[in-house]
């Protein structure tokens, strides 16, 4: 069954909100973003503030015939080149981010959800297996503790050579 645009756009943006603001992957996105901010906003200033010294200095002296070239010059270059790079490291770090994210919520909850559709199947057997450290770990031990009591209680024994998800 198809969502409505909206259902979408609205699901969406629930995910969005909850990455950001229930993680502390979010924290590091809001934390990297402001440094990004403060740092172009300084090399901005500086790069103007420099410029407008040299300019007035100048034109005092110069033709003015010259304005042009004397905007544009070694200081407005080295400064522009520095909020580039800014920007460049900006891209990459929040790459780095959102790649790392990705990889360690991604992963778990697929397992999950193969697991969750295993149990609600009837099929007990099945455990979880994720990366030792991944975010999700108390989750998955507190699942599978839960699918061993649901075999206690139908009376289904755990074969630990059969484990669907431990190619996960």
């Amino acid at each position: 069954m198809s969502q409505s645009p909206e259902a979408q756009k609205r699901r969406l943006h629930a995910a969005v909100l909850h990455f950001f603001v229930g993680s502390r992957y979010g924290a590091q996105v809001a934390l990297t973003t402001l440094c990004f901010l403060a740092t172009a906003s300084f090399f901005i200033y500086q790069a103007f503030y420099q410029q407008y010294e040299q300019v007035m200095e100048i034109f005092q002296v110069v033709d003015p015939q010259m304005k042009q070239q004397l905007v544009v010059n070694d200081i407005l270059v080295r400064n522009v080149a520095l909020l580039v790079l800014a920007i460049v490291v900006y891209i990459v770090a929040m790459g780095v981010l959102i790649v790392r994210a990705r990889h360690t919520y991604q992963g778990p909850l697929v397992a999950i959800e193969k697991f969750v559709s295993d149990i609600t199947r009837g099929e007990y057997r099945h455990r979880i297996v994720i990366r030792k450290g991944d975010e999700l770990q108390q989750l998955v031990l507190s699942l599978n503790q839960m699918a061993e009591q649901l075999e206690l209680r139908h009376g289904i024994t755990h074969d630990p050579h059969y484990d669907k998800t431990a190619d996960h």
